[in-house]
């Protein structure tokens, strides 16, 4: 007797829902995350068109809203010096993830003429660039998944990393991609 696979598809969607959200609690439960009081606090983000999720801490971060096209959120400190982004976009031009790296140390270079990439990584489908400048650091991190960019950087004030270097750390561990449903 063959199954009726077509019975089950409709359950999909909310075994999917499920899934995620013990993603995150397990994200959430990770022991040794949240290094203070300050930090133990933290809401998520969602983004339903491309399928992601972040954590923030409200304390710090303020959402702006999403664009009209949905693909993500800004974020800035409640004084406006620190700004997150996080977003998702097509794979139009069929980037590779060097090619990503190598066109965003270029664009933080035309931000601020002193900056100089500390670290850059490419493993899998991940790249990692960490910078610095004469007054900020960054951070960003960009996940591919099929034809999908994922994209979340941070840029804060050198005088602010005691501050933002462990929740922007706390956010990359907590930037989730979700299986995008064919």
């Amino acid at each position: 007797m063959t199954p009726d696979i077509h019975r089950y598809s409709k359950c999909a969607p909310a075994l999917l829902a499920i899934a995620l959200l013990f993603l995150l609690a397990a994200c959430a439960a990770k022991p040794g995350i949240h290094t203070t009081a300050e930090q133990s606090a933290y809401n998520t983000y969602n983004n339903a068109r491309f399928g992601y999720s972040i954590c923030y801490p409200p304390d710090q971060l303020v959402p702006q809203g999403e664009p009209d096209n949905s693909d993500g959120q800004r974020f800035l400190s409640k004084d406006g010096r620190a700004i997150v982004l996080v977003f998702g976009s097509h794979n139009a031009l069929n980037k590779t993830l060097r090619d990503i790296q190598q066109s965003e140390i270029e664009r933080f270079k035309g931000l601020d003429g002193s900056f100089k990439p500390l670290d850059t990584q490419v493993t899998g489908t991940t790249s990692i660039l960490e910078g610095t400048s004469d007054t900020q650091d960054y951070y960003e991190k960009v996940v591919f998944s099929g034809d999908t960019i994922f994209t979340f950087i941070a840029q804060y004030p050198k005088k602010d990393v005691s501050t933002f270097e462990p929740i922007v750390s706390h956010m990359a561990d907590c930037f989730l991609v979700f299986p995008q449903a064919r």
